[in-house]
């Protein structure tokens, strides 16, 4: 058994805390329909509620790690033509004016 020493945020005491055999028991506050789909996809697979809940966990985490090694988002320039005569776009008040009308407001 392992056992980590944690002080405490409120009270600044150092405090045990037992970590056994790897696990870690926590409380999850989740939304009402991820929870009924997860439990909807323990029920067909077979599996506990647990091990669905582990596993979708690994999934999303190992996804957004490929995607942050896919580079930054890069937006590319391009030319939309003339800008129509007396539209500003300095002025996003002027813009919606022109587009949408006085009533936008």
């Amino acid at each position: 058994m392992q056992a980590w020493i944690l002080r405490h945020p409120r009270t600044g005491r150092h405090e045990t805390s037992p970590i056994s055999s790897g696990l870690m028991r926590t409380t999850v506050t989740l939304d009402d329909e991820v929870a009924a789909s997860l439990r909807a996809l323990a029920r067909r697979s077979g599996r506990t509620l647990r091990a669905v809940l582990n596993e979708t966990l690994r999934r999303g985490l190992a996804r957004s790690k490929s995607a942050s090694r896919s580079g930054p988002f890069v937006v590319r320039a391009r030319d939309l033509g003339r800008l129509q005569p007396g539209l500003n776009l300095d002025s996003i008040g002027s813009v919606l004016d022109r587009i949408e009308g006085p009533i936008h407001r």
